[in-house]
């Protein structure tokens, strides 16, 4: 069957036949995974950003409006004032003039007040009559404080009087305490020169202030009232999004307690046959929460697609629960997860009658694979105890904390000589007990190391000579089991344990005696050891003595044969003059030849004594050993040529290594000396050089006399030679191996003879490519 994913979501076909029974389905599952007001809140932020745009664009074309229409008022009013005061000034000027010239008219100012219409004072206006030198012959006021002596102190810089015409206009101009003011004149009859009227601004002008102030006070009212709106939305968004987290943190929650607890919720409208799943189910059964935003759900179709055939039909259970009374639902089954495992789920639930949608199941199912495994690998571990008790060689038995049979093997029934039917599970001790009858002769408790009042163990004798150990312990759940063991092999061995406990005895006794001498001997033993260590210590002491003697005998004897090498090399050339006779130039010979041979074995001495104390030290360089072995056969050409030896070096590679230069030289003239010393005339000496991947290989072959094997073993030793007819003609001190030997260890390498007498001697050494640490150097004096 195919498996079920988000995928197979129920097509717009499917949702249209079923929508009228899934309505309130949908709307149930709805509340628990997504609130009604969440419909908005992908409006939300635009909100946010269109809402206080909207506020300040609207107040801000209800503050244009309100200005532009201030601004036409503004032109109104200041027109309407304007045209008063010409009124007032044509008005005045009439009058004034028709009362200029009577006789009767001496008090100016009472003529002021007397011709000014009523209310023409209002508003702050003042009236001045001017004369012809601009001073002021009368005034009123609303105040009537106002004592002006010249037209010059109200008008401040402005000073258009002599302008003033008939009908001069109004202007407007700065008093001298900044006020600002309506100013007019009318041209008069003498004695008057013109008639002045000044209005303030301000009183000029109050009615449209006092409707600026009100449209203020309504645009400031409308601004407060737009900001608790907005603060209003803000406060309400606040607690919308604090209300929605408290809500996710609790859905979270309860989803992530559903999640770990391996649970999940979901709702089954049985009459429309549609299932919906939450988070935590769709989780525990590993498909995708949502797909494109709305819930997972699924049609019986889906639902048949992912359930097991093996289980419960989702049809029959369909049908079943709609018809039955209890609305209790507890079904166990497996469903297939998004990976293809099966696994077992345990649905439980209840049954909700609805009137709109009819019978609707919601309930929650539990993940029980573990416990399905467990129980599986519980019956297969009692069917594997089963078998390895009844395998076992023990008679085993299992009572529980009710002394009733719980299991027991067969050699426990043929112990006890029961019947099959005899021992079923749950029979109780006593009706086994009365109907057994075991070969039992005698019994015998034994000390148990387990402290406790119902475990013990002990002996039984059965009549075929067989011995059983049986061991009684107490469960942890009260019950009791038994385990007999054949102990017959036991008991035997037991027997001839103790035979062989009286032999031993015999020859513990034996050894007491033995070891008794033996520790006698071990006495003398370590006695023998430290004397062997003393002495050692004394040996040790005297080479040093006679290494250092001879080093120091060996310093004190070269100089005074350097002067007699000397002399006697003067006494042959005859530097002052002849000796007189031949014999005392052959003495001068023999003097010079003794002298030399005496000097190199001083020197070799000396050398020896040098290595064996430690004294002589190595320069490590990177040398070519072709160019050492040329310059030591050039040494040795003379004595070559003169004994007509054949020798050769084979070579296949230039060799460099890390070595002392002038120590190889010296081991190369030592071996070529030896063997051009103890080969014959006519003989052939080869000299064979080759390296590896770690070491120098040099080899020296002669056709010489040769060396016995048994005296193979003596060379290399300081002051040792093989004598036989040949070497007896061969002087020599005996150290010229024993040095060579050294430095070849000083290097790290080793050196090796093969000889054979009466046909030739071949000694090889070999030295290390690299010269390790010198800490590293064990030992100087390695054998050959």
């Amino acid at each position: 069957m195919a498996r079920v994913s988000t995928a197979n979501a129920p097509t717009a076909g499917r949702e249209s036949a079923t929508s009228g029974g899934r309505t309130h389905l949908f709307n149930s599952l709805r509340a628990l995974v997504r609130p009604a007001d969440r419909k908005l809140l992908g409006l939300d932020p635009l909100l946010k950003f269109l809402i206080p745009v909207v506020v300040i664009l609207s107040l801000g074309i209800v503050a244009v409006i309100r200005m532009d229409s201030l601004s036409q008022d503004l032109k109104s009013y200041t027109q309407e004032a304007e045209l008063t005061l010409k009124t007032l000034a044509m008005a005045t000027s009439s009058e004034v003039n028709a009362l200029a010239n009577k006789p009767s008219t001496n008090n100016y100012k009472a003529l002021i007040e007397n011709i000014l219409p009523e209310g023409a004072l209002r508003n702050g206006r003042r009236f001045f009559l001017l004369g012809n030198q601009g001073e002021v012959l009368a005034q009123a006021s609303e105040t009537h404080s106002l004592k002006v002596e010249n037209i010059a102190s109200q008008l401040g810089d402005f000073q258009p009087l002599t302008i003033f015409g008939s009908e001069a206009g109004v202007f407007r101009a700065s008093a001298p305490d900044n006020e600002e003011i309506f100013i007019t004149s009318h041209q008069l009859e003498a004695p008057f020169s013109s008639l002045v009227i000044i209005q303030p601004h301000r009183s000029a002008l109050s009615s449209w202030y006092a409707k600026r102030t009100q449209d203020i006070l309504i645009f400031v009212a409308m601004m407060l009232l737009s900001l608790v709106l907005v603060y209003s939305f803000y406060a309400q968004s606040a607690r919308a999004h604090e209300a929605d987290a408290i809500y996710a943190n609790a859905y979270k929650r309860q989803e992530m307690a559903l999640i770990h607890g391996r649970s999940g919720l979901w709702d089954w409208d049985l009459n429309a046959g549609a299932m919906i799943w939450s988070s935590s189910m769709a989780e525990l059964l590993g498909y995708p929460a949502r797909s494109k935003g709305k819930d997972l759900h699924f049609s019986m179709q889906d639902l048949d697609g992912i359930v097991h055939p093996e289980d419960t039909n989702l049809s029959d259970l369909q049908a079943r629960l709609l018809t039955t009374d209890d609305q209790r639902f507890d079904e166990q089954l497996r469903v297939r997860h998004a990976n293809g495992e099966w696994i077992w789920l345990r649905l439980r639930g209840e049954i909700l009658k609805n009137n709109d949608t009819g019978r609707q199941l919601v309930g929650i199912a539990t993940d029980v694979t573990e416990q399905h495994a467990l129980a599986e690998r519980t019956r297969l571990a009692d069917i594997r105890l089963r078998d390895a008790i009844e395998t076992t060689s023990e008679a085993f038995v299992l009572w529980d904390n009710q002394n009733r049979l719980v299991m027991c093997n067969s050699k426990y029934q043929q112990l006890h000589k029961l019947h099959p039917e005899d021992v079923r599970p749950g029979t109780p001790y006593d009706t086994i007990a009365a109907k057994s009858n075991p070969d039992i002769v005698s019994t015998v408790v034994l000390p148990s190391d387990i402290k406790h009042a119902a475990a013990r163990t002990y002996e039984a004798s059965l009549a075929d000579n067989r011995w059983l150990q049986i061991s009684e312990r107490r469960t942890k759940d009260g019950g009791f089991v038994s385990v007999g063991t054949d102990i017959t092999t036991l008991k035997l061995h037991e027997q001839k344990m103790l035979e062989n406990e009286k032999r031993q005895n015999s020859l513990i006794r034996d050894l007491s005696n033995s070891r008794q001498k033996l520790e006698t001997q071990a006495h003398q033993l370590v006695e023998l050891a430290e004397s062997y260590a003393l002495e050692k210590e004394k040996a040790e002491a005297a080479s040093n003595a006679k290494s250092e003697f001879l080093a120091n005998i060996s310093h004190e004897l070269r100089t005074p044969l350097n002067a007699i090498i000397g002399f006697s090399e003067i006494m042959r050339s005859g530097v002052f003059g002849a000796l007189g006779s031949e014999k005392y130039s052959e003495y001068c010979d023999d003097i010079h030849h003794s002298g030399n041979f005496l000097l190199a074995v001083i020197n070799d001495i000396l050398q020896m004594s040098k290595i064996e104390a430690g004294r002589h030290q190595l320069n490590f360089e990177t040398v070519d050993l072709d160019e050492i072995v040329q310059e030591s056969i050039r040494v040795m050409n003379v004595e070559v040529m003169r004994k007509s030896l054949e020798l050769s070096v084979t070579s296949i590679e230039k060799i460099g290594f890390e070595a002392d230069r002038r120590a190889m030289k010296q081991i190369m003239l030592n071996l070529l000396t030896n063997a051009v010393k103890f080969t014959p005339e006519g003989g052939s000496i080869e000299v064979k050089l080759q390296s590896g991947d770690y070491g120098v290989y040099m080899s020296i072959a002669d056709t010489g006399i040769g060396i016995p094997n048994d005296a193979i073993n003596k060379l290399g030793t300081p002051f040792e030679q093989v004598q036989n007819q040949f070497t007896k003609d061969h002087k020599g001190s005996g150290l010229g191996l024993a040095i060579t030997q050294s430095l070849v260890a000083m290097h790290g390498g080793h050196m090796k003879i093969a000889s054979q007498e009466g046909k030739g001697t071949t000694v090889t050494v070999c030295l290390p490519l690299v010269q390790p640490p010198q800490d590293l150097v064990a030992d100087n004096r390695i054998s050959a």
